[in-house]
Order: C-alpha cells, then sequence, then structure tokens
C-alpha cells in the first residue's frame, strides 16, 4: 500500500487532495446522518398529519357531545329501571307473548348470569322452542324490532327429528338491557 508523502506535493496538489478528501468526508456524512435524519423528518411528519386528522375527528365528536346526551336520554327512557330478576321476568313474558302470537311453542327457558355494563345490566335468558320456519323468522324479527332493546345474541336452529312435532327446534339466547340499581 502506497502512503501519500504530502511534503513532495505541491500546493495546489494539496489543496486538490483536502477537497477531495473533503468531498468523500461530506458524502459519507450525507448517507448516513443527513438521510437518517430525513427519514425520521418525513417519518414525523407522516405521524403529525395523522395525529392532526385524528384530532379533527375528536373535535367533530366533542361538538356532538350534547346531540348524544340528548339521544341517551330519550332512550333511557326505553331501558326499564329493574332489578335483574325483574328484568329477566318481564324479557321471558314478553318472549312468550310474542312466541305465542306467532304460533312457536316454548318448552323451555333458562335465565343466565346477569352482567353489568357500565351503568346497565345486560340480562340473558336462554329459550327452548319449537315451530315451522315461519313462526321462527317472525319471533327472530319481533324480538330484534322489540321496543324493549332485546337481542338474539346467539340462536341455533336444528330439524325435529320426533314424529309429529313441529319441523325445527330452536334455541335461541335472547338478552334485554336495563339500568343497574
Amino acid at each position: 500500500m502506497a502512503f501519500i508523502n504530502l511534503e513532495k506535493l505541491l500546493p495546489r496538489e494539496r489543496a486538490l487532495l483536502g477537497i477531495g478528501c473533503l468531498v468523500i468526508l461530506l458524502a459519507v456524512g450525507n448517507w448516513t446522518v443527513v438521510r437518517s435524519l430525513y427519514s425520521r423528518l418525513s417519518m414525523l411528519s407522516a405521524k403529525i398529519s395523522d395525529d392532526r386528522a385524528r384530532l379533527e375527528q375528536n373535535y367533530l365528536i366533542i361538538a356532538k357531545v350534547d346531540e348524544v346526551k340528548t339521544k341517551f336520554d330519550s332512550i333511557k327512557a326505553y331501558v326499564p329501571k329493574a332489578p335483574a330478576a325483574k328484568a329477566t321476568d318481564a324479557l321471558s313474558t314478553e318472549v312468550e307473548q310474542m312466541a305465542a302470537s306467532c304460533g312457536v311453542t316454548l318448552l323451555d327457558r333458562k335465565p343466565q348470569e346477569s352482567v353489568r355494563v357500565g351503568f346497565f345490566e345486560r340480562s340473558c335468558v336462554r329459550f327452548e322452542m319449537t315451530g315451522d320456519r315461519d313462526g321462527l323468522a317472525r319471533l327472530l324479527w319481533r324480538t330484534e324490532s322489540s321496543p324493549q332493546l332485546l337481542r338474539v345474541s346467539k340462536m341455533q336452529i336444528l330439524r325435529n327429528t320426533k314424529a309429529g312435532a313441529a319441523p325445527l327446534k330452536a334455541t335461541m339466547y335472547i338478552t334485554a338491557i336495563a339500568q343497574a340499581p
């Protein structure tokens, strides 16, 4: 490997060598430092624009707080203020009436454990029933469109194998919401 003897170089050659070393040093600095800073800056810029968009959405949500409160107060009137046992009884009574009007026969009902969700308590009852396809469909539709906020959370329909029985056997888990005491 040959070393450059700076003493033998002319001042003009020394200046060119210095400029060449400076250019190489700047190129390496650009490659390592400046590009990493630029990529970090562009990543932060993208994060800032995402956060700004999220902030604007949050401002829109905050602006609708009063509207949401009034809707909540209007819906709150439909939710009964009752302990879980009364809510379960009311749920069972309403489903029994709907099933009778739809031509569905209730075989069994089993109250499930109530779950507290925030200010509300969710009661669930497991119903076993038999009926034809149209009757079960009407019952499902009437349950989902009930003003008491009833929902079918799980449903299983099987073909009934008993002779002389209704063609379908169904199991429905129907939930209702009540204000927690």
